[in-house]
């Protein structure tokens, strides 16, 4: 209550997994439970990515080829772990992103 940048609401949040939601009607007709879960945890990672300002494509590149590892370092994928893209590719994914979920979506709500 007495932090000044906490927001007030969870907007934000909702406006995050809006996607997600929209997605699992879709995985309603998946062929198995495991599909459907598997979905839902790629969704949630390429979220996170794209919260954390990183260029999707490269993220999961560098996750596949990290990962097939013998004994991959789980701790060096997290999104939050990496440095976001500063080039100007990846200012545009961030603005893009920015974009579609705050003026998109708020105009929606009105």
């Amino acid at each position: 209550m007495d932090d000044g940048h906490l927001s007030i609401d969870n907007n934000r949040a909702e406006r995050a997994i809006k996607p997600l939601v929209i997605g699992s009607k879709n995985w309603l007709f998946s062929n198995t439970p495991s599909g459907a879960d598997t979905r839902a945890m790629l969704y949630s990672i390429i979220e996170i990515a794209k919260a954390n300002g990183l260029i999707l494509y490269n993220y999961m590149v560098k996750c596949m080829k990290g990962l097939a590892k013998a004994v991959p370092d789980i701790d060096a994928f997290l999104p939050w772990n990496l440095k976001p893209d500063r080039s100007p590719r990846g200012l545009m994914w961030r603005i893009r992103w920015i974009y579609i979920m705050v003026i998109k979506a708020g105009s929606r709500n009105e």
